[in-house]
């Protein structure tokens, strides 16, 4: 049957003006994150991202070209439907980043742009190389902080089939979608909101990240390999545990004795949960991944409050020691071969010769927490705790570092909102945080977007690679959907030909 002149110029105006609908929205995030504008810290995030789809775009516009002289009806509106899917599919990947970039306009902005900023400060010293885009931050229903890789599968939104009444879970597109998206994430669960001592776990985060993007497990791997510890806990238990316990050093070189002290709040549970045996593929036994983070706090000059939490610790899960008052000990731990091995295992870790990052991850000066950092970060949490006290300056990292230190001391005042307190909120907090933060676009060191960055990697450079990435994405998944129909039309073929 051949097509009516006018319907088919109908039906191409309306493909057409869908296929637009990608490009204005890309537009207008492009301008959202230009200097001076409210997103300008995710200028590159936006354009890397956008480059993609604008692959995915360039293929859409040839799939929309070849519908100009249809030849029959059947094959226009398969077309028709087949160019469809591709234009869903490209928002429905740009639907994942378009949530989290759009809650930088709402009620979080100014709390998720002070957590990106975390990240940023954890995540670009530690690269001798060029660092690519840092991770976007987001609060997601997950019950812990988890970090997403750069070039992971994404879980994004489902969707139902018009025509099928129902959402397509077909493992061509499964496989197919989003395993090329160049931005790392973060997220945090929703509940930490209004708890930002728990922001520091955005220091661990961003350990696995840097692990993963620097290729670091080969290394510490290799050093924990070579370590005084018996070959059976090696191979059965250190070296599964290893990432996690790299990430929690990573924090605790990042942000010193608050992150080791928010470490034992966010692992506390029940006596027998905590001393029982475990056997966890990914984590060591909660006793041993304390002992651990005390075991780097001395290591990194911390020996007094490294002495402090152990006695908290101890005094919530040990026994009194005979004829010393006050003193609690956990003895008889039914793992305490693993806790003889802790200080080998910090030692084998944070003394390996990392090839990428240039020297052993302690000295890594940039991120490494000082005495300095330390007293300037007890300071600000006293005046935190103190009503109508101006804080003591500080960057994000102490400021951070005091409002997990204040909580440890008295819980629950420096979120006090109550109109008459004059104690500091989470809100002030948050803003001071971002008062220090340099204006411009997240293009480099000197946050001069007249400067060439000598960070971060050029954009036209990686332009075309980006572009290419979207195109085979989308001829990726175009064949996911023509195999798709095809089965489906089997499938017909042989029904009819059975009940012939």
């Amino acid at each position: 049957m051949i097509m009516p002149p006018q319907l088919t110029a109908m039906k191409r105006w309306e493909l057409q003006t869908k296929a637009r609908s990608i490009d204005v929205e890309l537009n207008k995030w492009r301008a959202l994150s230009e200097a001076k504008q409210p997103l300008e810290k995710h200028y590159r995030q936006v354009r890397r991202l956008a480059k993609e789809l604008d692959g995915m775009i360039k293929v859409i516009k040839r799939e929309v070209t070849k519908l100009q002289n249809p030849t029959d009806s059947a094959s226009f509106f398969r077309e028709i439907r087949r160019v469809e899917y591709l234009i869903l599919e490209v928002h429905r990947i740009w639907h994942f980043f378009r949530q989290k970039f759009a809650a930088r306009q709402g009620p979080h902005n100014q709390l998720l742009e002070a957590l990106d900023e975390f990240a940023w400060i954890f995540y670009s010293p530690a690269s001798t190389e060029k660092v690519p885009e840092p991770p976007l931050t987001f609060f997601s229903s997950d019950w812990s902080p988890a970090a997403s890789f750069r070039h992971a599968d994404l879980p994004i939104e489902q969707t139902v089939d018009m025509r099928e009444g129902r959402t397509p879970q077909d493992p061509l597109f499964a496989r197919k979608r989003l395993n090329k998206i160049v931005i790392p994430l973060i997220s945090l669960p929703w509940f930490e909101s209004t708890f930002l001592p728990e922001a520091l776990f955005l220091a661990h985060e961003t350990g696995h990240l840097l692990d993963n993007e620097l290729e670091l497990a080969k290394d510490y791997t290799a050093s924990l390999k070579q370590a005084s510890i018996a070959n059976d806990r090696i191979e059965n238990s250190w070296l599964s545990w290893s990432p996690e316990i790299f990430a929690d050093l990573y924090a605790v070189l990042c942000l010193g004795p608050a992150f080791a002290g928010a470490l034992m709040i966010r692992i506390s549970s029940t006596t027998k949960d905590i001393l029982d045996f475990s056997n966890d593929p990914s984590y060591p036994p909660p006793h041993v991944r304390m002992c651990i983070a005390l075991e780097a706090l001395k290591k990194i000059g911390f020996v007094d409050e490294a002495q402090s939490l152990k006695q908290t610790w101890n005094a919530t899960y040990g026994r009194p020691v005979p004829e010393q008052p006050g003193v609690f000990a956990i003895q008889d731990y039914v793992q305490s071969e693993l806790v003889d091995d802790v200080p080998a295992v910090v030692a084998a870790i944070l003394d390996a010769p990392y090839t990428r990052l240039g020297s052993p991850l302690i000295q890594l000066d940039s991120i490494r927490w000082t005495c300095a950092n330390q007293r300037l970060a007890s300071t600000i949490a006293s005046d935190l705790l103190s009503p109508g006290s101006p804080l003591s300056g500080g960057g994000p990292r102490e400021l951070l570092a005091a409002a997990q230190l204040a909580f440890q001391q008295e819980p629950g005042t420096l979120f006090n909102t109550f109109a008459n307190s004059k104690l500091a909120t989470q809100d002030q907090l948050v803003e001071q945080i971002l008062a220090q933060r340099k204006p411009g676009t997240r293009r480099g060191e000197s946050e001069d977007d007249e400067t060439p960055s000598p960070v971060l990697p050029d954009l036209d450079n990686l332009a075309a690679s980006d572009e290419e990435t979207g195109v085979s994405l989308a001829e990726a998944l175009l064949a996911a959907f023509d195999a798709r129909e095809a089965r489906a039309s089997t499938a017909t073929a042989v029904e009819e030909s059975n009940h012939g």
